[in-house]
């Protein structure tokens, strides 16, 4: 493996040890951009040499390398890398993981995010999705398509499920193109393994008073759901579906690392009527789509789906001719916004008539309606208020 390395790459500095304390050492003398570890190691695993790299060397990226595993301590090991790779498979495949990783890496060149999203491995889920789950994981008959359906309700579990199954351990060519099959790919019982793992109970209890973590997957479940019914069934349609759902999921990166800066925003951007992403951009040099996007790169998620959420404040460029997965999740999120809010945004017709969709749009108005469920709720909210 040495000589492949220097074959491949001369410029690397390669160190290897022989056990979990050995690496910590080499750590100690100095820091690492990439480790990469088995899961089995003696006396320490893999997972927790990667849990003390995490705690102490957040900015470095992490990659499980593993013949020993089985597809629950991957599930596992998944809530601390950034990448499973699977040995007996080609060794491209190590050498794509670490080179894809590094590479996205280097393109995060804000110090502050570039902490941030590295060392991010804990995403907190709306409190409604897991008694669901729990009720759901508890039938036997439950299948891959079941749990799928509730998983596209949580941002931070959808993309939890698509890191596994876009790791080389459950498919070495090709990234799933749905959360329906990056199910069927993991299996039920290892998406079990996976839930149950990043222990959504005990992130519920450290969810940010920031954030309403459940209004944000409800958001983005209605804007994933309407961009998909924009388009014909197909992968742009399940595109985004995905890139809707995961759109905000740099809210969530923000929230857990750092939500003090941004309540700041926030309290700016609803005082000013500037929209989020400008006062981000002024006041920390990136935005919440940007964060959230790197993170999703980082995990391998497909760079279709991870361009969608980075870009989704943006009207798309270029052809016209027909409507893409982007062009999709942008005007779905600011018809959603606009129904929630309850008054005409005028730059939604002037998009769409560019976008070449102007005809379509009561109808979309129409899907973007708030639940009637929602609306009743927010309703009564207020007639107790004003009492």
């Amino acid at each position: 493996m040495r000589r492949v390395f220097a074959s491949r790459h001369p410029d690397w500095s390669l160190r290897t040890a022989a056990s979990a304390a050995e690496a910590v050492q080499l750590l100690e003398e100095e820091a690492a951009d990439v480790v990469v570890t088995d899961l089995a190691l003696g006396g320490v695993d893999g997972v927790e040499l990667l849990g003390v790299v995490l705690e102490r060397w957040p900015g470095t990226l992490r990659i499980v390398f593993t013949g020993h595993g089985t597809g629950p301590e991957v599930v596992r090991a998944a809530a601390v890398a950034h990448q499973v790779v699977p040995k007996g498979t080609e060794t491209c495949a190590l050498f794509g993981a670490i080179e894809g990783a590094l590479e996205r890496s280097d393109l995060i060149v804000d110090r502050a995010m570039r902490g941030w999203v590295l060392a991010c491995h804990e995403l907190p889920s709306g409190p409604s999705l897991w008694p669901q789950l729990e009720r759901a994981l508890q039938e036997p008959k439950t299948t891959a398509a079941d749990l799928a359906a509730l998983i596209e309700r949580d941002p931070a579990v959808t993309a939890r499920v698509l890191q596994l199954a876009s790791s080389a351990y459950f498919n070495v060519s090709r990234r799933p193109s749905s959360v329906t099959q990056a199910t069927q790919w993991i299996g039920v019982n290892n998406l079990r393994g996976l839930v149950l793992s990043v222990e959504l109970a005990r992130l519920f209890s450290r969810v940010p008073t920031t954030l309403d973590v459940e209004r944000l997957a409800m958001n983005g479940f209605r804007v994933g759901s309407l961009a998909m019914a924009m388009l014909p069934d197909g992968p742009d349609a399940q595109r985004a579906l995905m890139g809707g759902i995961l759109h905000d999921l740099g809210l969530l990166v923000r929230g857990m690392r750092c939500p003090e800066a941004l309540l700041a925003d926030m309290d700016t951007s609803a005082q000013t009527g500037t929209p989020l992403q400008h006062v981000e951009r002024t006041m920390r040099g990136f935005t919440h789509a940007e964060a959230g996007a790197a993170l999703l790169g980082l995990w391998g998620i497909d760079e279709r789906v991870v361009s969608i959420v980075r870009d989704h404040h943006q009207l798309p460029r270029g052809s016209t001719e027909h409507l893409t997965d982007a062009g999709a999740v942008y005007l779905a999120d600011l018809l959603i916004a606009e129904a929630d809010e309850g008054s005409p945004n005028p730059r939604l017709d002037v998009d769409a008539s560019w976008l070449g969709v102007e005809d379509q749009m009561p109808r979309w108005r129409r899907l973007a309606a708030p639940p009637a469920e929602e609306v009743r709720q927010e309703r009564a909210q207020l007639q107790a208020a004003a009492r």
